[in-house]
């Protein structure tokens, strides 16, 4: 899904703008809420929430890393990665 996502961005006019597929990311979060709460009850939403913040950030990485800036290579603090909080019980 993540590399689909990046070739539609790839291939949108405005790709030299944008960093990452957030909208399209986000409407795809909305149409699969089904999929979301399916991984709330089976404890596996963390894994998932961790899977797409590491995507996302090897997809702006590598856009920086094309515009010809030189990112500093450091550890990732994992610590801070938490999945959303659902308002709903």
């Amino acid at each position: 899904m993540f590399a689909a996502l990046e070739r539609a961005l790839d291939e949108s006019a405005t790709c030299d703008v944008r960093l990452a597929p957030v909208a399209e990311f986000l409407e795809h979060i909305g149409e699969s809420a089904h999929v979301a709460d399916a991984l709330r009850v089976s404890g596996q939403l963390g894994a998932m929430w961790s899977f797409a913040t590491d995507a996302f950030a090897r997809m702006i990485e590598q856009r920086i890393g094309s515009a010809g800036a030189v990112l500093p290579r450091t550890q990732p603090d994992h610590r801070s990665r938490q999945p959303p909080v659902s308002s709903a019980s």
